[in-house]
Parts: C-alpha cells; structure tokens; sequence
C-alpha cells in the first residue's frame, strides 16, 4: 500500500501573520511591499478584491491604495520566518517526514496503514484516507489555534496531485473548509480541465508556451497527451509530471535539509550611497550575514564574489564592477571574511557614482568537517571556531546584532539601509519589539 503525501499552504501567509498581533485589520485589506518598500509581494483576499494585482509598483498604486483604505506593510521577514518556524514545529508533532517548500509551504507524509487481520484493500485504502483527513484537520486546528494562520491543504498519492488538490481547497474554501482529499482515486478530469497548464507544478512560461504551441491549453490536455510527446517537448521534468498525475510517484520527499552551493546576500540601497564608507558598512552586514548562514549549515566557503553597481534605471553614469577571491583554505570566521570583502572592494570601488545596491556571493562550499586543517593553522581555526561559535549563541540567545563587527557601524548603517517606512514590529524575535499586554 502506497502512503499519501499532503501539502500545507498558508493562506496569504505575510499578510495572515500581519494581522496575528493586530486583528482589528483581518476586516481591513492589506498589502504587504518588497525589500525597499518597491513592490506589492502580498495580498489579503480584500486587498486582492480592491483589484490590487501581484507585483505592482507601490507608488503607481498608492493613491489606489490610500482610496480603498488598504492597510500597508513593509515586509517582516523575520516576523514570517518565525512564524515559519513555528509552523514546522506543529507538523513535527504529528508526522515525522516534513520536506519545507517554501517559508510557507511545507510537504509531509501521512504513513501507510497496516492491519495483519487481513481485510480489503479497498478497506485499507479507505481507512487510510478517513485517517489522513483526520490528521490534516487536527493539524490545521492546532496552527489555527496556537498562530491564528489560515491554512489550505491538499492530500494525495503525488506530490503533483497534492499540489493540485491544495489549489481546489484554496479556491472552495468555503465547501472544502480548506482541506481536499484526492485519496487514492486521483483526480478528476472535469477538475484537471479547470486548471490551466501553466497553473501545473513544474510548468514555466517557456513551457507553457512550447506546450501552447501543441495544443495544449489546460491540465487536461496535458494529462492526455501522449507521453513521448511530453517528453520531447519538457524532457525528463515534464515526464515526471506526467507520471504524477496519473497517481505515479517520482518525486519523493526530502526530509533532509540539503546543503546550498552557494549563498547570496544582496540589498537595494534605500538611498542612493557616494561614499565608501557606506558601501563597506553594507557589504560587512551582507557577508556576516551570509557567514552566519554558512555556518548554520556546516559548511565553509572557498571563494567570495563581491560586486556594487549603479541604477540601470535612472538616467546617471553607469558603473558596475564585481571580483572574486579564492581561498586556498576555506573559510567560516565573520572577521576573515570581512577583512577579504574590504581588500575587494578597494579594487572594486570608484568614486564619483550613485551606487544603487551591493552584494556579496560565498560559492564552492565544502562541509566544515571532516576537514584536514594545514599544520600550521590549527591553533588559529579552534580559536577561530570558538568565537564564532559564542558569538552565534549570543546573536540566537538574545536577538539578531547584538554582537556584529565594527565596520558595519550604526549610523553609517542608517545611511544605506532599504526602506522599510511601514514595517510592523519583530513582535517574536527582537526583545524590545515584544507586544505589550496591559492590563485592564
């Protein structure tokens, strides 16, 4: 007996976990903005009613947005990815494979059902799928009641039909209660003829396009059309999809965090920025970030790529310069790190221009053990590793920054930083930025 694997999405998660902390706004839209207060990236069903579209430029929306009363929030990552956290937290206590697809997305898998006294299977199956509904109703219950987050989920034999089966929850939420079971019939055409291809798993623009090209229009056709078709149209990923919607698993769960090859931390300036100053105040905040995340992950870093440049989209002196540093000894340590960007950025940096935004890339990353270190280097790389180690425990302990390195500065800080003139309180993760409860 195969298991059923479901799928959990948050429901206009930014801005669901907006109004968690401030509930009088869950009858008011709302629209949450891009890093630098650029675009909308998030709608509430209201918002999206007051015909708001995804992706807008806020300025050319916001006499629109001022007109309906819409409420706007500059976006809260770390108030979302908390929330995130906690979410993945709840799944935890009920099931034990959990692959994250997204910070508000997760995958997991509701086990097969095994009784030795030997009934049907059709019994098993239908039992197996009166549990998994069970199971998803208790689990949506429970991150309503713990977090107050809306959530949809789809229960199916694939990853491609649970996603699908989320997306009908969604869209009939008021029927589904936001829980659909495909179970193990699969799904019907008339429901696979009411989605576009393109609103397929895996299916891009370019696909979308190549498959127009043949005729096919909606999930139906896709599910239709011949499989060496599909193949030589989408190769081995289209294939895959194929094989999913008719209730054949290829894509199993990754329960398992996988390591990324690389990390990026790139901003926007919120102002356009002259000085060196502030352009090495920016790009040490981007490689401690990114050397933070490196050794959450266990991993160290071979060679840094830093680059700065102008915006392409004003009329002003284009400049736009980047440079590599490989290291013969990978690194994890905030301070080396840092002390290599600032040698990049001498050769990189050249008065006279408005730079727009900066970035720094840590690529060809290896684990941290095992690790043979040079000889010479090893009371270096212990001493080196214990303090990096204290200051994450402090940065987790008390709240992000509360150790950083000097050259990042404070008020040269404020002279670069994105805007972010509407962004509600880090209410989880800031000491300082906790909710009052007063007492009445």
């Amino acid at each position: 007996m195969s298991d059923l694997v479901a799928l959990i999405d948050c429901n206009n998660f930014f801005t669901s976990c907006e109004t968690v902390f401030q509930p009088w706004l869950n009858d008011s839209p709302v629209v949450v903005l891009s890093s630098n207060d650029g675009c909308i990236i998030a709608r509430s069903q209201k918002a999206k009613d007051c015909g708001i579209p995804m992706g807008a430029p806020y300025h050319v929306y916001k006499q629109h947005i001022q007109r309906h009363g819409i409420k706007v929030f500059s976006s809260n990552f770390s108030l979302y990815g908390e929330f995130s956290r906690r979410i993945h937290h709840i799944l935890s206590q009920y099931c034990e494979k959990i692959e994250p697809y997204s910070i508000d997305e997760f995958f997991f898998m509701i086990p097969s059902f095994h009784n030795n006294k030997g009934p049907s299977t059709a019994h098993i199956r239908r039992t197996q799928e009166t549990r998994a509904y069970t199971l998803a109703s208790a689990i949506q219950d429970r991150i309503q009641q713990w977090l107050t987050i809306p959530t949809s989920i789809g229960i199916a034999t694939t990853k491609s039909l649970a996603k699908i089966a989320n997306k009908f929850a969604k869209r009939n939420h008021a029927t589904t209660r936001g829980i659909h079971n495909l179970g193990f019939s699969g799904v019907s055409e008339s429901l696979l003829a009411s989605l576009a291809v393109e609103e397929l798993w895996g299916i891009s623009y370019k696909s979308k396009k190549k498959l127009n090209n043949k005729h096919i229009y909606t999930a139906l056709d896709f599910y239709r059309a011949p499989i060496h078709l599909i193949r030589s149209l989408l190769s081995i990923t289209g294939e895959r999809i194929h094989h999913e919607l008719k209730g054949e698993s290829c894509l199993t769960l990754n329960d398992t965090h996988t390591a990324k090859k690389s990390i990026r931390i790139s901003r926007s300036f919120g102002h356009p920025v002259t000085q060196k100053v502030q352009v090495q105040s920016a790009l040490t905040e981007f490689v401690s970030q990114a050397s933070e995340k490196l050794r959450a992950q266990h991993s160290r870093a071979h060679t840094l790529y830093v680059y700065i440049h102008t915006n392409p989209y004003q009329q002003i002196p284009q400049y736009m310069r980047g440079k590599m540093m490989h290291f013969v000894e990978a690194l994890f340590d905030t301070n080396i790190l840092v002390a290599h960007c600032r040698t990049l950025l001498e050769e990189i940096f050249t008065p006279g221009h408005r730079y727009s935004k900066a970035g720094v890339i840590l690529m060809n990353l290896i684990p941290i053990t095992p690790f043979q270190e040079p000889l010479f280097t090893m009371t270096h790389q212990e001493q080196s590793r214990e303090l990096m180690d204290a200051v994450d425990r402090i940065n987790t302990l008390y709240e992000k920054d509360t150790v950083f390195v000097g050259s990042r500065g404070t008020r040269i800080k404020e002279t670069w930083s994105p805007r972010n003139n509407f962004r509600s309180p880090r209410y989880l993760t800031h000491w300082k930025e906790l909710p009052i409860v007063h007492a009445s």
